[in-house]
């Protein structure tokens, strides 16, 4: 069952009350409001009185976290890999591959090992330069190529197989068929909050026509937003510990889409069941420079999600929560018997504090 709960909104009341409705497949129809928000940050003493752990797992495309530096030799050891422009160089133990595309600007990454051949296929894409966030946005098309490719000069359109427009990187199987997955996340605008996601089944574009293009069926579910973090709900406490932990791109995909500088869309896909948790901002986020945060919590009586953002007119902090068990509820972290978890609504959290007017983040 996939009903929606209604909450209530506290504190600083934001956002509109959730919609109600019978859930369609795949989808939940419903749209969940934040319970709080409060300035300062999650830790601030403003905050829910809530028991939590941290369940965040991290992603970003920009080869800032582990899952996005390259093995493609499958050596165990990183790639070395530079753009200087129109070729994009990587480096492995079997010598230096140069990718280049009629002229344009490359740039790439990982795309995790999807053929069985040991070492990480390539993720590589073209785009129009222009702005602060240089090869993150106005992407053009995107391959993924085979981390078996020869050392030497090459287009990746001719040795790759081309999954459309956006930046692959690399997921955890989730169809059961053993083979990680692909994630493409096509960004709007300079912000990198908006924008589209594609989950594409990695056993699908290791069998696609090498020097073709990755058809429709390899799509296993779209997603309004950008990839943001993954919620690892389910994981067990002694899983969320340590940098490896939060590295692994497994748990619930959650995406954010911002629409102007106030309306706020987090969609939480658990497989292949989205549902959204909106708010309307009563203070719009402080871009430019600004990069808000999206946590996910194991809580003693509800999964939480919050988002953390600077607000424009003050420069502190504001943080907006959601219980993230309405619409299909996390499974309880405490079934050792394999009993299936509670759908029943949690009680209503106790009113968080009230926000002074000249309230301050402070970390």
């Amino acid at each position: 069952m996939c009903g929606v709960v209604s909450v209530a909104v506290v504190a600083l009341p934001i956002g509109s009350s959730p919609a109600t409705g019978q859930a369609g497949p795949g989808s939940c129809t419903g749209t969940n409001a934040p319970f709080a928000v409060h300035d300062g940050g999650p830790d601030d003493p403003a905050a829910p009185d809530v028991e939590r752990r941290f369940a965040t797992g991290y992603f970003n495309t920009q080869l800032t976290s582990p899952p996005d530096y390259p093995d493609s030799d499958g050596d165990g050891l990183v790639d070395q890999v530079s753009s200087p422009g129109t070729v994009f160089t990587v480096a492995n133990g079997r010598g230096e591959l140069r990718f280049s595309h009629a002229g344009e600007q490359l740039w790439g990454g990982s795309a995790g090992d999807i053929d069985g051949v040991p070492g990480d296929e390539l993720a590589v894409w073209s785009f129009s330069p222009g702005g602060d966030r240089g090869p993150v946005v106005n992407i053009t098309e995107a391959w993924v190529v085979p981390g078996s490719t020869p050392p030497g000069q090459s287009d990746p359109a001719v040795v790759g197989r081309s999954v459309g427009v956006g930046i692959p990187s690399t997921t955890v199987d989730r169809d059961g068929d053993g083979v990680r997955e692909v994630l493409l996340v096509d960004y709007d605008d300079q912000r990198l909050l908006s924008g589209s996601s594609l989950l594409l089944s990695g056993a699908a574009i290791a069998s696609a026509p090498v020097g073709g293009a990755v058809g429709g069926d390899a799509i296993l579910e779209r997603i309004p937003g950008v990839v943001y973090v993954f919620a690892r709900f389910d994981a067990a406490s002694d899983d969320l510990e340590g940098v490896d932990s939060v590295y692994r791109r497994d748990g619930d995909i959650v995406t954010v889409d911002i629409d102007g500088e106030r309306d706020l869309e987090l969609r939480l896909s658990r497989a292949g069941t989205i549902t959204t948790y909106a708010a309307t901002l009563d203070v719009p986020y402080a871009f430019p420079g600004d990069v808000p945060v999206v946590f996910a919590y194991q809580g003693e009586d509800a999964n939480y999600l919050i988002f953390n953002y600077n607000v424009a007119a003050t420069m502190g902090s504001r943080t907006v929560w959601w219980r993230a068990s309405a619409c299909q509820p996390g499974p309880s972290i405490e079934t050792p018997d394999g009993t299936p978890p509670d759908d029943t609504a949690p009680p209503a959290a106790p009113p968080a504090s009230p926000v002074a007017a000249d309230a301050r983040f402070t970390g």
